[in-house]
């Protein structure tokens, strides 16, 4: 979805006015997803979801998103795989993964590619009761696998693995704001 001129939004899923929800599936596949923005200012959001409002994956076998990827030559890139600004809810899953991810700006001088699995604006993220949930091989120029604005909660689940998620300032999550991991 173009947002301004020469911008990217949701290479699989975009809402601007509602909820995504997935529950009760057997697994869910992102793959290969991409939001490209095409001009100096534009700005590429959630390679494979953008949403204004809240995303809850419950109770599924898995969710994966593997190898999507969010591109602006020079501006602003936002979350590899997901951008959202509502709760960001996954509970009751089998295995959550999110897998060689990345959020990318042609021009490294301006650190505007910010969580290469996840960039959150508000609210809260929540990974909780999972099985187990991985971020690998995720790249970002900030927060190689989550970039927020939010509160991140990890909890209850049987493993979290964060492994060579890479980036140039902060490790694998960078907080800006109230902290709350």
């Amino acid at each position: 979805e173009s947002h301004s001129k020469g911008s990217a939004r949701g290479g699989a899923i975009v809402t601007r006015s509602g909820n995504v929800t997935m529950n009760g599936n057997g697994t869910i596949s992102f793959r290969n997803n991409s939001a490209t923005a095409s001009v100096e200012y534009g700005t590429a959001t959630g390679g494979a979801i953008f949403a204004d409002y809240d995303i809850t994956m419950r109770d599924n076998q898995s969710v994966e998103f593997v190898s999507n990827s969010v591109f602006s030559p020079y501006h602003v890139a936002l979350g590899g795989a997901i951008e959202s600004w509502g709760k960001l809810v996954m509970t009751n899953n089998g295995s959550v993964r999110f897998k060689d991810n990345s959020a990318r700006v042609a021009q490294t001088i301006y650190p505007g590619a910010c969580g290469g699995a996840i960039w959150h604006g508000s609210d809260e993220i929540l990974l909780s009761d999972n099985e187990h949930v991985e971020f690998i091989g995720n790249r970002a120029m900030q927060g190689g696998a989550i970039s927020t604005q939010a509160n991140l909660n990890i909890r209850n689940n049987g493993y979290a693995l964060f492994e060579k998620n890479t980036e140039l300032y902060g490790g694998a999550y960078r907080r800006v704001g109230n902290h709350g991991i």
